[in-house]
């Protein structure tokens, strides 16, 4: 009931609105009538002044109407725009107001091009070439640098004075940078205009990479293998391939043991990595501090040293067992400094830790045999490939418990590794047959078990391993014969790769 009363003293307000605007007009209209009948020529000029008045007076009202909006029913976000608007018209009238009265003091300043005609453009262009040819005659032929100072004319110097309404802006504006400029020229802080500003660029900054400590050749173009054209193929490494100013940084030790795993001369997971702590340890027995005080810290930035050698000599993976000793004299080292200890006691400690991690593959290598053997029983016929410490420790423990057996080895290119563990099994007395690795599918059939070695086993169980171990594996799946894989525990990660 309330809404439907204010709705209709809303409508009786309007309707009284609008009477009163009727009445205003007809009187409006009444009296120019009247006027326009009583005077005349005169009566009409004076009708004709009053209606003149009484439109002016119209359009002022409108006007100031306008300019001050009504705020009532605006949220706060609505009248903060509408007070930054009347700001802005407000700066925008008192900076037109400051232009013209600046306007009368600059008499002359060089317009813009749309205020120019076509022969005062012409004019401006033909001047601008002639001060340009002017500056590369005094400089003798030698064209000025742009962004420097002294060199030919600027724009605007040659240009008439400025016509149309929009001159006085442009003067202003021209004027307030003239000044400025004369400001900086006075400065005496600055340097001079005659004398060039040299402008500082930062240089991009980049991560430091490691120092490469060797240098390898690529074979020569015909030597390459077309079929592996796809892959960098570099020439035998030598000790000339080290450079010159590092090599008397690396240990003699580590020289001879990196130029080793470059020719491949010590294969096996097994044998490189007992390989590397023999190297290792008479790196920390042959080092000296300059100070006995940081021994600890100096020695693991030389470690750091000899280790980025190495795996420039042969990249090895981070999952294998040289990534694991790494890790681990890494690890004692860092000990070390914690406790800072003294010299000869750091030197024991690892040297001792390092020939422990060592025991430990001999342990797990014998253990492995020892499960690996209680699989043999009589009469079985065992594939193997390539050549692996623990499946020949399996096959030497089964030999001397007195187990009749028979040994298939596939053998591959390039290394040939089969050979040598043939021989050695034929000089204990086991029977053996020598095989391609392409004949696998040919004689599986034959075969009860197989055995095989691997670099890595990962947490998922999948193994890595020499090329050509995934084909066996494979076929001896498809045939439903048992695998065995003899790895030793220290070989385990908890990584995972699927392919």
């Amino acid at each position: 009931n309330n809404n439907n009363n204010n709705n209709n003293n809303n409508n009786n307000n309007n309707n009284n609105k609008s009477k009163s605007n009727l009445n205003t007009q007809n009187n409006n209209s009444k009296t120019r009538t009247a006027a326009a009948t009583s005077g005349g020529a005169c009566g009409a000029t004076a009708a004709a002044a009053a209606a003149t008045a009484t439109t002016t007076s119209a359009s002022s009202s409108t006007a100031s109407a306008s300019s001050v909006p009504s705020t009532a029913g605006l949220s706060k976000n609505q009248l903060r725009k509408l007070e930054n608007k009347q700001k802005k018209e407000a700066d925008k009238a008192a900076g037109a107001k400051n232009l013209k009265d600046s306007g009368a003091a600059t008499a002359s300043v060089a317009p813009t091009k749309s205020n120019m005609t076509k022969q005062e453009r012409a004019a401006h262009q033909a001047a601008c070439r002639k001060a340009k040819e002017d500056a590369l005659a005094a400089n003798g032929g030698v064209p000025p640098k742009k962004g420097k100072s002294g060199g030919g004319a600027k724009r605007g110097d040659h240009l008439p004075a400025a016509k149309g309404p929009g001159g006085a802006a442009t003067r202003a504006a021209t004027a307030t940078k003239t000044a400025a400029a004369a400001t900086k020229a006075v400065a005496p802080a600055l340097p001079t205009a005659s004398a060039p500003s040299t402008v500082v660029r930062p240089r991009s900054t980049k991560r430091n990479k490691k120092k490469i400590l060797l240098v390898r050749n690529k074979v020569p173009k015909e030597k390459r293998i077309n079929l592996l054209k796809h892959l960098p193929q570099m020439a035998r490494m030598t000790s000339s391939s080290i450079l010159l100013a590092d090599r008397q940084r690396i240990h003699p030790k580590i020289l001879t043991l990196g130029l080793k795993f470059a020719d491949g001369r010590i294969r096996g997971a097994d044998n490189r990595c007992i390989a590397l702590i023999d190297a290792f340890a008479e790196v920390i027995q042959d080092f000296h501090p300059l100070s006995s005080v940081n021994f600890a810290r100096e020695l693991a930035s030389v470690l750091q040293l000899l280790i980025q050698f190495l795996t420039e000599c042969r990249p090895h993976s981070v999952c294998c067992g040289i990534g694991g000793a790494i890790r681990f004299m890494k690890r004692k080292v860092a000990d070390c400094i914690q406790d800072s200890a003294l010299e000869n006691v750091t030197k024991s400690e690892l040297i001792s830790s390092l020939q422990q991690y060592k025991s430990k593959i001999f342990l797990a290598r014998e253990t492995v045999a020892d499960i690996g053997q209680q699989k043999i029983l009589e009469g079985d016929v065992i594939l193997t490939f390539a050549c692996s410490t623990c499946v020949e420790a399996i096959f030497l423990l089964a030999k001397r418990k007195g187990k009749n057996f028979k040994v298939i080895v596939a053998d591959s290119r390039p290394f040939w590794e089969g050979k040598q563990l043939l021989q050695r099994l034929v000089a204990l007395g086991i029977e053996c047959s020598y095989i391609m690795v392409t004949a696998v599918p040919y004689i599986i059939r034959e075969v009860s078990k197989v055995m095989l070695g691997a670099a890595t086993v990962l947490s998922n169980g999948n193994a890595i391993s020499r090329v050509g171990t995934a084909g066996v594996a494979m076929v001896a799946h498809t045939f439903q014969i048992p695998v065995i894989l003899c790895v030793e525990s220290y070989k385990c990660t908890d990584r995972v790769q699927n392919d």
